[in-house]
């Protein structure tokens, strides 16, 4: 697991397509393929930065957050 600490950590994630992104706000944390459309640079700005983990596995990612899967990506 990573925090993910700045837009320029995100895009770089985003850019290599690996692993996974769990995102947080008040109502879930959502997991989604790095290379979600739907995480974009606006999405990005638009959460907080304590709100962005990076897991190099799904397994990981369900061990450490209840996870809902993104329905536009649908990680698995």
């Amino acid at each position: 697991m990573s925090k993910i600490q700045n837009a320029d950590e995100f895009k770089c994630i985003i850019e290599s397509g690996l692993g996974f992104i769990v995102t947080s706000d008040n109502a879930a944390n959502t997991l989604h393929q790095s290379k979600c459309t739907s995480l974009t640079n606006e999405a990005f700005s638009n959460l907080d930065e304590n709100s962005l983990h990076w897991f190099s596995t799904i397994d990981i990612a369900e061990k450490l957050f209840i996870v809902t899967p993104c329905k536009s990506c649908n990680p698995e």
